[in-house]
């Protein structure tokens, strides 16, 4: 679910690390699930979300559900930086564990600090 605000849209439905390998999944209605990540309760509620945002260890993104015609659901991971927008695979609804969460902010993050390719600067 989004909120419209003074700047735009925005997820209201976040993931968060807290510290000590715990993560606070917020909902929309301001409620605080403590679900045991990777538990059905933890899976059942991600799975019935369009979109959420996630802020980890390793770095921070938007992550979206897409349908792929007839092979189901998949979920992507978005984060712009300077301009350019990075799209990561995260997987099926299975794999939004935290670790693969905190794998694939890693992932952009370390794409993020790649320098841009001498094309990529000429078309920036």
């Amino acid at each position: 679910m989004q909120h419209k605000g003074r700047w735009g849209r925005r997820l209201l439905t976040i993931i968060q690390y807290v510290g000590e390998n715990e993560y606070l999944l917020m909902s929309e209605r301001a409620e605080k699930h403590l679900p045991q990540p990777g538990s059905l309760q933890w899976h059942a509620k991600l799975e019935s979300l369009p979109s959420f945002h996630f802020s980890g260890k390793n770095g921070h993104f938007t992550a979206r559900k897409e349908k792929r015609h007839r092979d189901g659901d998949y979920w992507y991971a978005y984060r712009k930086h300077q301009g350019k927008q990075y799209r990561q695979y995260i997987g099926t609804a299975t794999m939004l564990t935290p670790a693969r969460l905190e794998q694939v902010a890693a992932t952009l993050q370390t794409r993020m600090a790649q320098p841009r390719t001498a094309l990529e600067n000429r078309n920036a």
